[in-house]
C-alpha cells in the first residue's frame, strides 16, 4: 500500500524493496534479531548512495521503516551495550545518522502507542511512543 501510493506522488520513482524480518523463534530480546539485519540494509543503502552519479540523475532517497518498538521491555536494558532505544551511540543509530548525512531522508513508524487507542503491545504505556531510531535527532519529527 505505501510503495502504490508513493508511486501516485512520483510516477518516476525507482522502489528498492530490502526485507527486514524478524528472526525465526523468539529473540530475547525482541529487537536483537532484527537490528542487525537493519544495518547490513543501512549499508546496502549507504553503498547506492556513495554510487557515482550519472550526468542527469537526480540522487536522492527515502527510506520507509515501517517499523518500530512497541514497549522498552523489547529491548535490552538501558547500560546495556545492546540497548539502542537509548543509547545514542549503538551501530544501527549511528548508521541512521550516516545514511541520513548521505543525504537520506528516513521515516520510521511512530506514534501507535498514544493514549486514544494504543495498540496492545505498547503494555499500557501511552506517553513516550517513539524510541530508538526513530528519535534520532536528524531525522524528521
Amino acid at each position: 500500500m505505501c510503495a502504490f501510493d508513493v508511486t501516485i506522488a512520483a510516477p518516476k520513482v525507482t522502489l528498492l524493496d530490502i526485507a527486514l524480518l524478524s528472526r525465526v523463534g523468539n529473540t530475547n530480546p525482541v529487537m536483537s534479531g532484527f537490528l542487525s539485519d537493519g544495518i547490513k540494509a543501512y549499508e546496502h543503502l549507504i553503498q547506492f548512495m556513495n554510487r557515482p552519479v550519472v550526468p542527469g540523475e537526480n540522487r536522492s532517497l527515502v527510506v520507509n521503516n515501517s517499523w518500530g518498538m512497541f514497549h522498552p521491555s523489547w529491548d535490552f536494558p538501558v547500560g546495556h551495550p545492546g540497548n539502542f532505544s537509548s543509547n545514542p551511540n549503538h551501530p544501527f543509530n549511528l548508521i541512521v545518522g550516516a545514511l541520513a548525512g548521505k543525504g537520506a531522508d528516513i521515516l520510521f513508524a511512530a506514534g501507535n502507542c498514544g493514549p486514544e487507542c494504543p495498540d496492545g503491545r505498547c503494555q499500557g504505556v501511552t506517553n513516550q511512543g517513539i524510541y530508538g531510531a526513530n528519535s534520532h535527532p536528524v531525522l524528521p519529527r
